[in-house]
């Protein structure tokens, strides 16, 4: 099974500020968002306006793209 991550950084300090699990995540919905197949989807993946407005309507995540990076991290439960 994966799990997926969402990773915010501040901009300045490159400090980790959060790391929020995705519930009930869609892999295959997630791989398209970021224009990847499903198969080679295994990196973290930067998340930009489209990206943002994508995940925010449908988990509910708030974004600051301009004060703080954040990245989508799908992981190997268990690894």
């Amino acid at each position: 099974m994966i799990i997926y991550v969402v990773t915010e950084f501040d901009k300045a300090t490159e400090e980790l500020l959060s790391e929020v699990q995705l519930e009930n995540p869609d892999g295959t919905e997630l791989a398209q968002l970021f224009n990847e197949p499903l198969n080679t989807f295994v990196n973290s993946y930067p998340i930009g306006t489209k990206e943002a407005e994508a995940l925010a309507t449908r988990y509910g995540l708030k974004f600051d793209l301009i004060k703080n990076n954040y990245f989508l991290d799908p992981y190997s439960e268990g690894a």
